[in-house]
């Protein structure tokens, strides 16, 4: 099975006062752009299959996905993003099932071409254009370990999307993460369907840090994906004495996953922002990530 995983920020968001609007001359008239959607994420994956890349999606809200469909599919990337925009709910977990038939259907069809698209460390000059693909997604292979910092992106604009520049922030790394008392790197973890599956590691956090914890468990039958999806505001979690965070499943929701030996872990800390412009409604993230394969007991 493919890793493919869905993003829901879900926790009070800020506004990135990073969006910066790209005036035009008083002599030029604004045009009006009908309303879109974007979506760019930084994303560092740990692990055996290490990876890194920016990525960059825009689309027509007419066109029915929301942010949650939006996606880019990858070559040589081995993580598929869904994301979607949502407020905090409660619970914080829930349980997705997609039709396996459906696997296809997810991939990008109909996005919009931003302009060139460039990409590098903020208040630097030098930046590395992003690929624009036949599909109009964007793609940027980097080097793993992508440092924590904050970087920039200015998009060219088009008649479809308006010119911007923003700013997104890669969170700091984690460290001692294990899951179901496995860490990451293990070739298999055991997940026991009656417990609740808790969730440990070590990281530094600041005042007024936003970043999330995400989770998401995936586990197929024989036409279905069965997602356990949860996230939480880091800071929300216990911390012991020696700095060391946990954050618990209620066994209620390992109980609805299927028996199997191919399930797959994902596990991320996200720094998201969004914000509007010229009917332009976009959200940027940071992703540090890392997936394992697991069993279900």
């Amino acid at each position: 099975m493919r890793l493919r995983h869905l993003l829901f920020v879900a926790a009070s968001v800020t506004i990135c006062s990073c969006f910066l609007k790209q005036d035009p001359p008083a002599t030029q008239v604004s045009p009006v752009f009908s309303p879109t959607e974007g979506l760019i994420v930084l994303e560092d994956i740990s692990g055996d299959q290490a990876a890194a890349a920016i990525l960059g999606a825009f689309d027509l809200k007419t066109n029915g996905r929301s942010s949650k469909r939006l996606s880019v599919d990858a070559v040589d990337f081995p993580v598929v993003g869904f994301h979607e925009l949502a407020q905090a709910r409660t619970p914080e977990c829930q349980i997705i099932q997609a039709s396996r038939d459906g696997e296809s259907q997810s991939r990008t069809t109909g996005l919009l071409s931003a302009g060139q698209m460039s990409f590098g460390v903020a208040l630097q000059s030098t930046l590395q254009t992003v690929t624009e693909n036949s599909d109009n997604s964007y793609f940027l292979k980097l080097d793993p370990g992508v440092p924590s910092d904050v970087y920039q992106v200015q998009v060219a604009g088009s008649t479809s999307v308006p010119a911007f520049a923003t700013t997104l922030a890669m969170p700091e790394n984690l460290s001692g993460v294990t899951v179901a008392s496995s860490t990451m790197d293990s070739h298999t973890i055991a997940i026991k369907k009656s417990t609740a599956l808790n969730i440990t590691w070590k990281g530094p956090t600041f005042i007024n840090d936003q970043s999330l914890m995400v989770l998401d468990i995936y586990a197929d039958t024989a036409n279905s994906t069965i997602q356990v999806h949860c996230v939480t505001p880091e800071t929300s979690q216990y911390m012991d004495h020696s700095g060391t965070k946990q954050w618990t499943i209620p066994s209620d929701y390992m109980s609805q996953l299927p028996t199997t030996n191919t399930a797959q872990v994902y596990l991320a800390r996200a720094s998201a922002f969004d914000g509007t412009q010229d009917n332009l409604d976009l959200q940027v993230q940071g992703l540090r990530s890392s997936f394992v394969n697991a069993s279900i007991e």
